[in-house]
């Protein structure tokens, strides 16, 4: 009997895709894919004057089961699980990306700053137009743009590391 390794590993819907071509790069075989729907149906009681009333809801807790395998007698083994890690690390420095734009919340803090500063004469109105140009600046500096380098540094390793599995699998 082969001697193998297995992996099982659960995905969203729509990335099953980049993990199973990304798994193959690095020598794994597809052994099958499952389609897992877990919908439930909750209720929520509570108390309208006096009337009981009950929301019902369903949560939706559906991804695809992946079951992966792979030869323990591939040549260069050791440099592919090293590329494989390497790649897994930048995916995950990647996945960590944060919206350019404005969360919720701020976007109420934006409104009410706005609606504030439209109650009072110019120069006060200019003031509380700045803070809030000057807040999202500071949200830019220092939330976005340090995730966005890492994000960046994802980039690059998952593409090292593919080059890297290219080169090692070629010879």
């Amino acid at each position: 009997m082969a001697e193998v390794e297995t992996k099982t590993i659960k995905v969203d819907d729509g990335n099953e895709s980049f993990f199973i071509d990304s798994y193959l790069r690095f020598g794994w075989k597809l052994i099958s894919s499952q389609d897992v729907v877990n919908k439930e149906t909750k209720s929520h009681k509570y108390k309208i004057d006096d009337r009981v009333v009950t929301d019902y809801y369903t949560t939706d807790d559906s991804y695809v089961k992946l079951v992966l395998q792979r030869s323990l007698t591939l040549n260069n083994l050791d440099g592919i699980r090293k590329a494989e890690e390497e790649f897994w690390k930048g995916y995950q420095l990647k996945s960590e990306r944060i919206s350019f734009f404005p969360s919720k919340g701020m976007w109420i803090f934006i409104g009410v700053v706005v609606l504030f500063g439209s109650l009072y004469p110019s120069p006060t109105k200019f003031l509380f137009y700045l803070a809030v140009v000057g807040l999202l600046l500071l949200r830019h500096y220092f939330m976005y743009l340090p995730k966005s380098k890492r994000a960046n540094l994802g980039d690059a390793m998952m593409v090292s590391a593919l080059q890297d599995v290219d080169s090692i699998t070629k010879d």
